[in-house]
């Protein structure tokens, strides 16, 4: 509290909690990174143990986003989507569901970005696993088409996979194979 109140006086606090949330896009990037690879455990561990500082950056970020700062938005909802799978394995399901949900609606009627489409497969997983399959068939759905327009095949691929998982959720065997073979076809 007396640094906060130290930096607050001298005027500094906004340009630390700035270079702050900086810092840990580029950790959550090489979480995920990491996570992907050969490097998971050392990864869960990472981000395990900084959880409460990338709690820290994202609200700090969604407050600046709520200010009208589109930089925020955007790094917010890149930090969401890469700490999905942090997230989805350490059980934090409502807290990253609260978290995406905060940034999505600053971009409602916009034009896809990397971001967006992260945080919203983000958003299907964190939905899918507590029930809320609507919202996550609309979340990858979502991704999917943001991954064609940007031309990731790798996010589109994903967000297939998310369409795959949902439907055999729900017993659409035929449309999981397709959306499934879809993954699979644009992570060759």
């Amino acid at each position: 509290a007396f640094g906060a109140e130290q930096l607050h006086a001298s005027g500094e606090l906004e340009r630390v909690q700035d270079a702050h949330a900086r810092h840990f896009v580029r950790f959550a990037t090489e979480v995920d990174s990491d996570i992907r690879g050969r490097g998971q455990l050392d990864a869960m561990k990472r981000a395990q143990a900084e959880g409460a500082n990338t709690l820290a950056a994202l609200h700090w970020l969604e407050g600046r986003a709520r200010s009208g700062d589109a930089g925020a938005v955007e790094d917010g909802l890149l930090m969401c989507g890469y700490l999905c799978w942090p997230w989805h394995i350490h059980g934090l399901h409502l807290t990253g569901s609260n978290l995406v949900d905060g940034f999505l609606p600053h971009v409602q009627g916009t034009a896809p970005s990397r971001g967006r489409a992260r945080a919203r497969i983000t958003a299907a997983m964190m939905k899918g696993s507590t029930g809320d399959w609507a919202a996550a068939s609309e979340a990858a759905n979502g991704a999917y088409e943001d991954g064609l327009s940007l031309a990731e095949e790798a996010i589109a691929g994903e967000a297939a996979l998310h369409q795959g998982y949902i439907h055999l959720s729900q017993g659409r065997l035929d449309e999981a194979g397709r959306a499934l073979e879809d993954s699979v076809t644009r992570s060759e």
